[in-house]
């Protein structure tokens, strides 16, 4: 019997959560039933460990990803849009793969999927919901018409995108879905707080350094634990984005935070290191995963690694599936900079082992990669029967 042959199709490459998720993903798959091929549009991490898998990897720069927003859609689509006119070459890679399933890694693929369906492609197609910036708008409503028409199964990493979907105009009574957390592998080894490998509260951030994930907000948390005098660590590990101001400057985010923190004097509380391939390793270093976002979504990437290495998280928000209030770590309600240096002044060395191992028992029963490998499994399975 033949393996069923899957096409990928990733935004990224390797720096951002959906890729490392995808990564996982494929990793988990029995590759004696099924045969993963992937198309990156970037040469990075993820790329190149499904390389040294031996997972077929392409790199197609013009993959396009265009994701409906809460605001500035009009902006958005006059920048990416272009970028459609010169996919031809995309969709004829596609095409000639033949696969029996198409597995598109983001909701912002669809317009890619449109134009394969113009030129006669069709095949079975799995859509995965990873966005949490997506807004439930005219646009979302447009990509939902098409979804409910063409897509055979929609996957969402968590409740908060299957709800956007339904508010969007998804017809999820329709549509096949399933709610699925992303994997990570993890800890078998409990972090023992008992024995800190410092004197001082070691705080990691782990995400994009951009207006969006909340590293602006460390440097004003930082300020104010410095006047508080309170002795701590923040370790600030993520990707750069460049940016322009006035539309001329052209700007480099990870150099523009360097410079406020050196100009606020806050180089013994917070230093900003950049992009990490081994947030794995950082995480064992720190005792607690701090998670400011300004989207309020206190769930993703960083905190399913974090729980998954027995590390409590810090954020804020109202899901609480992952984080758990003084269980799993620090839920508060909404993002205030007193509030979180409050939370961080008091909290002590024996709640961080009650929650490290918390973190464990919730990573082993929603993270789990075995559980995950079947389910995905029997979902490529029910579309080719």
């Amino acid at each position: 019997m033949s393996r069923i042959k899957i096409l990928y199709i990733d935004k990224e490459g390797g720096q951002g959560g959906s890729s490392k998720s995808l990564y996982n993903l494929i990793s988990s798959l029995n590759l004696k039933k099924i045969e993963p091929i992937v198309f990156c549009k970037l040469k990075g991490s993820t790329y190149l460990k499904l390389k040294e898998k031996g997972i077929k990897c392409q790199i197609i720069p013009s993959i396009c990803s265009i994701v409906p927003l809460p605001k500035k859609n009009l902006r958005n689509w006059f920048v990416h849009g272009p970028k459609l006119f010169f996919i031809n070459d995309l969709l004829k890679k596609i095409i000639d793969v033949k696969p029996d399933i198409l597995h598109l890694n983001y909701e912002g693929l669809i317009p890619i999927h449109y134009f394969l369906l113009k030129k006669n492609f069709k095949v079975k197609t799995v859509l995965h919901f990873r966005s949490s910036i997506a807004s439930p708008n005219f646009i979302y409503k447009i990509y939902a018409n098409h979804i409910n028409k063409n897509i055979d199964h929609l996957i969402f990493i968590t409740e908060n995108e299957w709800n956007i979907a339904k508010k969007g105009g998804i017809l999820l009574n329709k549509v096949p879905n399933s709610i699925m957390y992303n994997t990570a592998n993890i800890s078998k080894i409990k972090k023992n707080y008992n024995k800190p490998a410092s004197k001082y509260l070691r705080v990691i951030f782990l995400g994009i350094l951009d207006k969006n994930k909340g590293a602006k907000r460390l440097i004003e948390l930082a300020y104010v634990l410095k006047t508080w005098n309170i002795k701590l660590k923040i370790d600030v590990y993520g990707r750069t984005v460049q940016y322009r101001e006035w539309f001329i400057l052209k700007k480099n985010s990870l150099e523009e935070f360097r410079k406020k923190v050196k100009n606020k004097n806050l180089e013994k509380i917070i230093t900003f290191f950049g992009y990490t391939n081994e947030p794995e390793e950082k995480l064992a270093n720190s005792d607690i995963l701090i998670r400011p976002s300004v989207l309020n979504d206190p769930w993703g990437r960083d905190t399913i690694e974090a729980l998954s290495n027995g590390i409590p998280v810090i954020t804020h928000g109202q899901y609480d599936k992952f984080v758990k209030n003084n269980f799993t770590g620090i839920l508060l309600p909404k993002w205030n900079v007193y509030d979180y240096a409050r939370s961080i002044k008091n909290i002590n060395r024996k709640e961080l082992n009650a929650w490290s191992q918390n973190a464990l028992d919730l990573a082993i029963k929603n993270f789990n990669t075995r559980k995950y490998s079947k389910k995905i499994t029997n979902i490529y399975l029910s579309l080719l029967n």
